[in-house]
């Protein structure tokens, strides 16, 4: 059994509004809306990174404007199933998200 501080499991981070957590205005997207995007934040507790990373749910049918949520932190996914192509959308750099159809 391994000694000293071990990793713990991903928490739903509960708190904050998404919006108010990562700035960005959910009634002024492009075509998503609170009513069609949803995010739940995942959060590792800070004796083992600190870092938070969302996972979103996009109900809409418009196009995503990614860089509308470039706050979102590296790492968080978007998944679109009801866009032309359903894709995911994997945030990897401060602007760049990678979309896997």
């Amino acid at each position: 059994m391994a000694t000293g501080i071990k990793a713990n499991n991903v928490v739903v981070a509960d708190g904050a509004s998404w919006e108010d957590y990562y700035k960005i205005d959910g009634g002024g997207l492009t075509n998503l809306t609170r009513s069609n995007f949803f995010v739940m934040q995942l959060a590792k507790p800070p004796e083992v990174g600190g870092q938070n990373i969302a996972f979103c749910i996009y109900l809409g049918t418009g196009a995503i404007t990614t860089s509308e949520l470039n706050n979102l932190p590296e790492g968080s996914a978007i998944f679109a199933p009801n866009i032309g192509t359903p894709t995911i959308y994997i945030k990897e750099g401060a602007s760049t998200f990678n979309a896997i159809t």
